[in-house]
């Protein structure tokens, strides 16, 4: 492995990642310690449109709502960039197509538990159709599909026969999963249980599921990382509210182990767990190993942050041993505020990306920084895409592609903040395992041995030649003879030529 990055964890750090988390975030609680980790629905950012602009007193509302917005994401943006640390969403540019939606705080609640952000599911209902009106799909698609080449991906795999749970709110049956959706099941059981884990209250799991597999629809830029999986929906929990609480249908460590459980028996390849908790509880430790145990890959979100979170602390399933963890990313490689540690494995897009909701509408997510729920469900699916291509390599496997074709600054290092960096889906399907990864050793192949430095040098042996004292006689011989006659050819040209006969007396 590479070296690691450590994770910056003095006071001035721990303040600066407070200070620039900037958005919505929900209290950080002392009861029950679960919470998912994307925005509540209602917080979803963006409004589409139904192929063309909206026109009229509507459209000037959104543009007046999208002004106010900016100008909000640019105050805090402000805010947050004076403070330092990573980044909060506020930062990103938000693209012309995709409004700024400003939650209203009426929408949230405080709760003891710190299941986060809280509020009423209702409430959430309601805000989707206000907010992102039912049926209204958004044609662009987004940084997200060209930072993980997607187009290509899909040439080579698209996750077909892929069985991903995914354990949520429930499921909603819309259009950009028909075809995808199978009967799941429901372990919470209360008051408005669906046995086929088909209803969705809050929204999330219905974005998380389109995320991973939504099939194209004319007039949506969305399309799942895996967009051939199938979706098995296992509803943990009904809603996050104080009644939800009171009625034990709110989501918790018990029933997100029960979840686990169920995508085993329902025969998933993948389970997609985008929430967490700080409580390291025995059931839910055990469900996941049970889960790894069966051949499952469990991909969870390392963990939003709230309020007063220490970011270091870490969050569970996400740390637990055999877990995938996804930290999140915005465009450009920028990391998102998080919990972070030495078990974070990757990160996924989690900032402005296109999800789809109950309602059937589309919308773009993660303005507020509640991004890793987001960013798990694309991983997931690109755990799929290497679940078709190579289902003999397993989840050991998968995870190697995975991180060893991470986009990262350094090939060679990890950070707590990101794991290995930006998930590269075509990447981690084209590589030839052959163990000269950079970074991450590989599961099947040995590393091969460097040479070695201190090797001493080639010494080459000469044999005696037995000639050599004939050999040099004859040379002084020679040079003897050819000396003597250069002398006789001196001598005879200073004498000059012998006069003629006749002339002597």
């Amino acid at each position: 492995m590479g070296r690691p990055v450590p994770h910056r964890a003095d006071a001035l750090g721990r303040r600066r990642r407070h200070a620039a988390r900037g958005g919505r975030r929900g209290r950080h609680a002392h009861g029950a310690a679960v919470r998912y980790d994307g925005e509540r629905v209602s917080g979803v950012v963006r409004r589409g449109r139904r192929g063309a602009s909206r026109r009229g007193a509507a459209g000037r509302a959104a543009a007046g709502r999208a002004a106010a917005g900016r100008a909000a994401a640019g105050r805090a943006a402000a805010g947050r960039a004076a403070a330092g640390g990573l980044l909060a969403v506020g930062l990103v540019a938000v693209p012309a197509w995709a409004p700024v939606w400003t939650p209203h705080s009426t929408h949230l609640t405080h709760s003891t538990h710190s299941w986060a952000p809280v509020g009423s599911a209702v409430a959430a209902t309601a805000n989707q159709d206000e907010e992102c009106p039912a049926g209204v799909l958004i044609p662009e698609r987004g940084w997200a599909p060209d930072a993980l080449a997607l187009d290509a991906a899909h040439r080579i795999a698209t996750g077909a026969g892929v069985r991903v749970a995914v354990i949520d709110s429930g499921v909603a049956p819309v259009a950009h999963l028909r075809g995808a959706l199978a009967i799941g099941t429901d372990v919470v059981g209360g008051e408005g249980a669906d046995a086929t884990g088909q209803t969705d209250l809050t929204g999330h799991g219905t974005v998380v599921a389109t995320m991973v597999a939504a099939r194209p629809l004319e007039g949506s830029g969305l399309v799942g990382v895996a967009p051939g999986a199938q979706i098995l929906p296992v509803r943990a929990w009904y809603a996050d509210d104080d009644a939800a609480q009171r009625d034990g249908t709110a989501p918790t460590p018990q029933s997100l182990a029960a979840g686990l459980r169920a995508a085993v028996a329902l025969g998933a390849d993948i389970a997609v767990v985008a929430a967490s908790t700080a409580e390291d509880a025995a059931d839910l430790r055990d469900a996941v190993a049970q889960a790894s145990a069966a051949g499952v890959l469990v991909v969870a979100s390392a963990g939003n942050l709230a309020d007063d979170d220490d970011p270091t602390q870490p969050r569970y399933p996400g740390a637990y041993p055999g877990v995938l963890a996804v930290a999140a990313m915005a465009d450009g490689l920028v990391p998102v505020a998080a919990h972070t540690g030495p078990h974070v494995a990757i990160a996924g897009p989690g900032a402005l990306v296109l999800g789809g909701l109950p309602n059937g509408a589309d919308c773009v997510l993660g303005a507020d920084g509640n991004a890793t729920s987001w960013a798990t469900a694309q991983v997931a699916g690109a755990a799929a895409l290497l679940a078709q291509a190579y289902p003999d390599e397993g989840p050991e496997g998968w995870v190697f592609r995975l991180t060893a074709t991470a986009a990262r600054q350094d090939p060679d290092a990890r950070s707590d903040d990101v794991g290995w960096g930006l998930v590269q889906p075509l990447a981690a399907l084209t590589l030839v395992d052959d163990g000269t990864a950079r970074g991450v050793d590989s599961p099947a192949v040995a590393r091969p041995e460097p040479a070695a430095d201190d090797e001493p040098p080639l010494h080459v042996t000469v044999p005696p030649d037995t000639w050599l004292p004939a050999r040099q006689a004859v040379l002084w011989w020679s040079l003897a003879a050819a000396v003597a006659w250069a002398a006789v050819v001196l001598v005879g040209r200073r004498r000059g030529p012998a006069a003629p006969r006749a002339l002597r007396r």
